[in-house]
């Protein structure tokens, strides 16, 4: 591993993490990369991009994602939104990584959807961002060279509007809503979870 610049920066406070790896609701009661906790970055001097510009594509990224999910709520509620990201999700990440002339993924060490399944890199990252969350410290995001890109990963937490289809079973997930989490993820892993803890990544690659 490299050694980094480390730069001290807060991640602007965004919308909240319901459904798949989570993603966005315009309010102040939710949160996406980061919650009130302040972040480290630490920036590789190879660095091709900055850490405003991962951030800003994480952040455009889970807005479409959550303007979008938000309508799938209203519609039909958490039912109706998991049937949106069984069949959406993912394609809007990758069309906004095109639009964006990025590379755009959401990955967690307990996917709802296999797809988004953290890597050993990935994994020891999420390791490292809940550790450091645990213990009260500063979460370091880190920009790091591989190739002809960079890539920047930064934390996603929850917050009690994720709960709804990522906290506890029978409690705070209905019945129903259990029913097509199975129907649609018969090996989902994403529950049990309470507020203010990771629930994943976002990991952001461009030239």
């Amino acid at each position: 591993m490299r050694f980094f610049q480390v730069i001290q920066i807060a991640l602007f406070s965004i919308a909240g993490i319901i459904i798949g790896s989570c993603t966005e609701k315009d309010s102040n009661e939710s949160s996406a990369l980061t919650n009130e906790e302040p972040i480290t970055i630490e920036k590789s001097d190879e660095a091709t991009f900055s850490i405003s510009d991962g951030q800003e594509l994480a952040l455009s990224t889970q807005k479409v994602l959550g303007q979008n999910l938000m309508k799938a709520l209203g519609k039909g509620g958490p039912e109706y939104a998991i049937e949106f990201c069984s069949t959406k999700a993912i394609h809007l990440t990758d069309s906004m990584g095109k639009e964006l002339n990025a590379s755009i993924r959401r990955v967690s060490d307990k996917p709802r959807n296999p797809k988004n399944a953290a890597d050993s890199y990935e994994l020891e990252i999420i390791k490292q961002f809940k550790e450091s969350l645990s213990k009260g410290e500063e979460m370091k995001v880190e920009l790091t060279s591989d190739g002809d890109f960079s890539k920047g990963y930064y934390p996603i937490i929850t917050n009690g509007m994720c709960l709804q289809c990522h906290g506890t079973p029978k409690t705070q997930i209905n019945q129903t809503t259990l029913d097509k989490i199975k129907s649609k993820y018969p090996n989902d892993k994403a529950t049990g979870y309470a507020e203010n803890q990771i629930r994943g990544i976002w990991v952001i690659a461009k030239k």
